[in-house]
């Protein structure tokens, strides 16, 4: 299919704002497959093109006012870990809720609401980024799993509520990519063995699951609204 056909199927070219876009991450790589059939416009924290905090609802506001995106694909989270019994994890668990969670709904939330005052564009596609972790349990990971856990149905809620009035409102729940800057993270805080999926001891392709997320968003169904799809090659 040619540039000129995609864009064609299109529309024109949709803006699609990713919010996550650390250099390297899968976010960064989302909006690289994203190429020419989007103009595209990557935000997330200090050194990323956009200033965006998902924590800051005034922030969020203005950031979709100025780009109006017929797309958002939400990668931001945290990654903090615990054991149960540690001072911190509290604190972590309000931490990560308020990122995973909040924030991530926080954004769709606000875009609906900016969705009926503004005439000029039409909202298509909200993607959050989840994890397998939302079913695996991982020692030492409870925030992580569980706010992972919340996020996933959260995105499941808010796709039956406006189901055929909006938007299409899915998820992903992949496995450890691997190479990206929280893989890096976590293999320095729990060592290099974190994944078991078959056929993949380093974790995923983070470019191939880019191209997925890019190609449902080119050829949209109907049927996606309310997936969580899991793409983490079978991980038990």
């Amino acid at each position: 299919m040619t540039n000129d056909k995609v864009e064609a199927a299109l529309y024109g070219r949709d803006r699609l704002l990713v919010i996550g876009a650390r250099d390297g991450s899968l976010g960064d790589r989302i909006a690289q497959a994203a190429g020419i059939p989007f103009e595209t416009f990557g935000a997330g924290m200090s050194d990323e093109p956009m200033l965006l905090d998902v924590r800051d609802q005034r922030m969020i506001e203005r950031v979709l006012e100025e780009v109006l995106p017929h797309h958002i694909v939400v990668t931001a989270g945290l990654n903090l870990s615990a054991e149960t019994s540690h001072v911190d994890y509290p604190y972590l668990m309000r931490e990560s809720f308020e990122v995973n969670v909040i924030g991530v709904m926080d954004v769709l939330g606000a875009w609906l609401r900016l969705a009926r005052e503004v005439d000029q564009y039409q909202p298509k596609t909200f993607v959050a980024i989840s994890s397998n972790s939302a079913h695996i349990a991982r020692r030492n990971s409870g925030p992580y799993c569980a706010t992972k856990a919340a996020l996933s149905m959260a995105i499941r809620v808010a796709a039956r509520e406006i189901a055929g009035k909006g938007p299409l409102v899915y998820g992903y729940e992949p496995g450890l990519l691997e190479g990206t800057p929280m893989t890096k993270s976590t293999s320095a805080r729990f060592g290099p063995i974190q994944t078991r999926i078959p056929g993949a001891p380093d974790g995923l392709d983070p470019d191939e699951m880019a191209k997925t997320v890019v190609q449902n968003l080119i050829y949209p169904s109907r049927g996606l609204n309310g997936s969580l799809l899991r793409l983490d090659g079978g991980e038990q």
